[in-house]
């Protein structure tokens, strides 16, 4: 039986809010609602907090130490480092991967994938949700290829680069987690007076926030859902998402009639990888 841990990872040198995993929401941390809310998801079998031996970080460990989570620092610039260290130790085959900076995050979501969860080595939503909600689940064997070409926070840009290379799927969730018109993540000082406002608003010690209840005060209050309108996504989480609506493959035929294919990278692939790639897919 395979072994599903998740693992929040986060640092206090954000260049654009520094600090922000330990700000207060509503009396906690923005790490302790992380947790609190990934405690929701039972298949979740270990919760981790990964962060950078950076001493700057100390006061990040303590507060897991506080509320009893276990840690593991490891390289500054190297998030994927941290992952596989933190699976290998505890023999952990698959990893709900999270960044802290997504403190209302769907639960809901991540119980979706982990019951959909075959194995495969990353799973994803495909329904376009609003920034900060979604999660995936990856694996060990994954991230130990994906180490070898790339070291920074986009674990899965490599995959979606380079599909034929992995078995990767993404699932539709419920439509009413689609609210791509509402950012949810926290970069930035206004997203951050958006979250207070919002724990401030619904929040209950013991009871994470639900996020259904969100979207409709945000809808019923457009002046404070745009608070943070301006607010613009790192560029290589938008490469990510770009690469999610691109074709995986492109089959080109010459005019001698040799076919060749290229992955969305523009490399070409042998015949052995495309037809491995073709027995991952699903077909209706």
């Amino acid at each position: 039986m395979s072994k599903i841990i998740a693992i929040i990872h986060g640092r206090m040198s954000s260049s654009r809010l520094p600090g922000k995993v330990l700000m207060p929401l509503a009396g906690e941390t923005v790490f302790f609602h992380h947790v609190e809310r990934m405690k929701q998801c039972p298949k979740v079998q270990t919760i981790f907090l990964g962060t950078s031996k950076n001493p700057n970080n100390q006061p990040l460990i303590a507060e897991a130490n506080r509320i009893n989570i276990p840690t593991y620092a490891g390289a500054e610039e190297d998030v994927i480092e941290r992952y596989i260290s933190i699976a290998e130790r505890e023999g952990a085959d698959f990893i709900v991967r999270c960044g802290c900076d997504k403190p209302l995050f769907s639960y809901e979501i991540v119980n979706v994938l982990l019951d959909n969860h075959r194995n495969e080595d990353l799973l994803f939503c495909t329904t376009l949700l609003g920034k900060g909600i979604g999660s995936e689940i990856i694996s060990l064997n994954s991230l130990k290829t994906i180490h070898k070409y790339y070291r920074g926070p986009a674990i899965s840009k490599y995959m979606h680069e380079y599909p034929h290379l992995f078995t990767m799927r993404g699932i539709e969730v419920n439509d009413e987690f689609s609210r791509p018109d509402f950012r949810l993540t926290l970069d930035t000082p206004e997203d951050y007076k958006l979250f207070s406002i919002l724990y401030e608003e619904f929040y209950i010690p013991g009871q994470p926030v639900d996020l259904k209840n969100v979207f409709r005060y945000l809808d019923d209050n457009p002046e404070i859902a745009n608070i943070n309108r301006f607010s613009v996504e790192k560029q290589v989480n938008r490469y990510v998402k770009e690469l999610e609506t691109k074709p995986m493959m492109t089959v080109y035929r010459e005019k001698n009639g040799k076919v060749y294919v290229l992955n969305r990278m523009g490399q070409n692939i042998s015949k052995q990888d495309f037809f491995r790639s073709l027995e991952n897919l699903e077909w209706d």
